[in-house]
């Protein structure tokens, strides 16, 4: 789905396919010129590694593939590049991407790309310098115990420990995004199945493309702890259900479908009577003082209906006609319908103050089994006993009318008695 906000304008597709292609060119132009200077110096970095990845006291690595060992170079080379475009590589990612999301989701990726660039950087200086220098001396330790002599081919165990990086790259950047979007509100039972084929496809697939020959049977391995630790660590968000403004539990309509209903309490700017005394049973309710002219309550609004993927949005003040026409349609975009139940009208037509629990009961009650439905009378005298309004011999209803703010013409209790 995509919704226009406040700050957004209308542009041909086109426009931002030109916009992406001018950015991706900046940077794959920046890392070509960034690489080819690398390669003057690749020899000292690629030098000081292996001095470093040496497991033996004398002399043991070797080149056994002259081919091999340019390969080498010009792919550490274009490693180093990368690493150090990073900065405009996220500049032009925050600049493209800010128009195409909400505040949060904004703030997601931001902290996901900045942090995700330090570590990175910080975990690939820590496994080369002090992790798997650890495991050489290990492993040389076992041969040399065996009573072999141990001569390293320099090739791979530099792509080794290539490959051994970026395989930790992919899991922190996967463990960081779970992370984030948990702590922000983005990752909940509603987008769990999004974030479960899109994050652990996109990283299985890196994996798969990424595993060097002599280590093919790392392969399954690693695909399953990859999935099964992402799904450790995402356990308690993909179980949690959105409930920052309640938990629209499900209902269904006369037609069979399923519908989950958010309130939005509008106080229309202080000319309507709101907040309930208690939020009705099975609602989500957000309470917001001005729709019609706050552009961050509406976005606010947006962002609530999309994370939870309610199917019903009821403005409770007004008939939702003085709604901006592009927050209409960013609901019509979400897949969802805009309800008013216009009880500012009916505040109006009251001389007594508004019993706000009784009339909102009602005019869900109308909405949901709809106004114009015979069935919608019972409905509508359970919702009125409940609140306890009706007295005991209260017997009849006109069979053609309904109560609330839909009622076209005055409905009279009457408690059935001759005379």
């Amino acid at each position: 789905m995509s919704i226009l906000l406040s700050t957004d304008r209308e542009a041909p597709p086109q426009s931002h396919l030109d916009e992406l292609s001018l950015r991706v060119t900046v940077v794959f132009v920046t890392t070509a010129v960034l690489t080819i200077s690398w390669s003057l110096y690749v020899d000292d970095g690629l030098r000081f590694m292996l001095s470093v990845l040496q497991p033996c006291e004398h002399a043991c690595m070797n080149v056994y593939d002259p081919a091999q060992w340019s390969a080498v170079r010009w792919f550490s080379a274009l490693l180093l590049g990368i690493i150090s475009v990073l900065p405009l590589l996220l500049y032009n990612t925050h600049k493209f991407a800010k128009p195409g999301l909400l505040v949060s989701e904004y703030r997601v990726l931001q902290r996901w790309t900045v942090l995700g660039a330090i570590l990175m950087v910080t975990m690939a200086y820590v496994i080369i310098t002090h992790v798997l220098p650890e495991l050489y001396r290990f492993g040389h330790q076992q041969h040399a115990e065996a009573g072999l002599t141990g001569q390293y081919n320099a090739v791979q165990v530099v792509m080794l420990a290539l490959f051994l990086v970026w395989i930790s790259w992919l899991v922190l950047i996967s463990w960081l995004l779970i992370y984030l979007s948990g702590r922000f509100g983005l990752l909940t039972t509603v987008s769990a199945d999004w974030f479960r084929w899109r994050l652990y496809g996109l990283g299985s697939l890196l994996m798969l493309v990424s595993v060097p020959d002599h280590a093919q049977s790392l392969t399954l391995p690693l695909l399953a702890a990859y999935v099964v630790s992402n799904e450790a660590l995402g356990r308690r968000w993909y179980n949690t259900v959105p409930s920052a403004y309640g938990v629209a539990k499900p209902r269904f309509d006369q037609e069979g479908r399923r519908r989950t209903y958010g309130l939005i309490d509008c106080a229309c700017s202080g000319a309507h009577q709101h907040r309930p005394s208690v939020r009705p049973n099975g609602y989500s309710m957000m309470h917001v003082e001005g729709l019609c002219r706050s552009v961050t309550q509406q976005e606010e609004i947006l962002e609530h209906v999309m994370r939870t993927g309610l199917t019903d949005v009821v403005v409770t003040g007004c008939s939702t006609r003085a709604c901006p026409r592009m927050f209409r349609e960013n609901i019509t975009r979400t897949k969802a319908r805009l309800h008013g139940l216009d009880l500012m009208r009916l505040q109006h037509h009251h001389v007594s103050p508004l019993e706000t629990d009784l009339h909102l009961n009602l005019a869900l009650t109308s909405l949901m089994n709809g106004a114009e439905n015979m069935g919608n009378i019972p409905h509508l005298v359970d919702a009125l006993d409940e609140q306890g309004w009706l007295l005991d011999d209260v017997l009849h209803l006109p069979e053609d009318q309904g109560w609330g703010p839909y009622t076209q013409q005055p409905v009279v209790f009457t408690n059935g008695l001759d005379g």
